[in-house]
């Protein structure tokens, strides 16, 4: 997976003020593109982030629109696993889409709780 791409999900998740620079340059999330999600869209993702993270159910899927962005999209929990460190795991599909524009991203990506308490993207 594009490092970027990794980089710019775990900006979205973590609350990182690193969001609003990553959104601001020319870049597959910058500009007017599809993928240029704003502070505002990561506000309404997150919570839905925090359900899934705390249940053991597969297959679930949450959509979540910003009508003032345009943009849309949703999160899925694919798998529950333990990785090769033992740690507790997540395999999420997350899809983006844009008002307007006729293609979506898909991006999938592990989540694993680590000794801290805080679930990281693998």
């Amino acid at each position: 997976m594009n490092r970027f791409i990794l980089f710019f999900i775990v900006a979205i998740f973590s609350g990182s003020p690193v969001f609003a620079q990553i959104t601001s340059f020319n870049s597959p999330f910058g500009g007017d593109g599809v993928m240029s999600l704003r502070h505002e869209d990561a506000k309404i993702m997150r919570p839905i982030w925090e359900k899934m993270r705390d249940n053991n159910l597969v297959g679930v899927k949450e959509e979540w629109n910003n009508s003032k962005t345009g943009r849309s999209g949703s999160i899925e929990v694919l798998k529950n696993f333990t990785d090769e460190e033992g740690r507790k795991c997540k395999k999420m599909r997350y899809i983006f889409s844009r008002k307007g524009y006729e293609h979506t991203y898909t991006f999938m990506m592990d989540r694993c709780l680590i000794s801290d308490g805080k679930w990281k993207f693998k």
